[in-house]
């Protein structure tokens, strides 16, 4: 992840451009304290990825000659490698959770309140495979991002697909989600 992000801030000053978006402000938080400040992994980083280095340090400054972000809709072709590994390791990920969390409501009718976890699956990062507890709180984040996604026209979706397809290799499907969850006394119920 280091070494795609230094190859792209080598040639952009943030993510989308010019100027931080909602993208930058969220990296920031774990590469400046977890990385940045720490002083083995601050070796690391110093070391490794100079560019981020440099990110970090214009995310903590009041930049002078901040001008604007990409044009509208484009993505640097430098983030498709990074964007390619989130979406190869974490997509299955939530695939696997909203279909997990789907039969659970199904194998539990009685119960409005849905619980925290609800067993594990496995993962796997780079070439590590590993085993992770299958949160039903991403179905519910989730939701989200799929109401959107089915917002879109037509001809919207097939170009995001085309996108993903022809820059990440991934296949968009619709995630059809029978049972909705929704928050209710800050707690997961089933949306009724």
């Amino acid at each position: 992840v280091l070494a795609e992000l230094d190859n792209h801030f080598s040639k952009n000053d943030y993510l989308l451009g010019h100027r931080p978006c909602a993208g930058d402000f969220g990296l920031m938080g774990p590469l400046y304290a977890h990385l940045y400040r720490d002083p083995a992994p601050g070796a690391l980083i110093q070391q490794k990825a100079p560019n981020v280095v440099k990110w970090v340090e214009r995310m903590n400054s009041c930049p002078e000659n901040v001008t604007d972000w990409h044009d509208e809709g484009v993505i640097p072709d430098s983030l498709y490698p990074l964007l390619a590994r989130i979406f190869g390791e974490f997509w299955p990920v939530l695939l696997n959770t909203v279909a997990k969390t789907q039969e659970w409501i199904a194998s539990n009718p009685q119960q409005d309140a849905i619980p925290t976890t609800i067993g594990t699956h496995e993962f796997k990062m780079g070439e590590a495979i590993e085993t992770r507890a299958i949160l039903t709180f991403h179905q519910w984040k989730f939701q989200r991002v799929s109401d959107l996604y089915e917002s879109f026209s037509a001809q919207e979706k097939a170009n995001i697909n085309r996108v993903f397809k022809q820059k990440l290799g991934l296949t968009i499907d619709t995630v059809n989600i029978h049972q909705r969850l929704t928050r209710k006394n800050n707690k997961l119920v089933v949306d009724s």
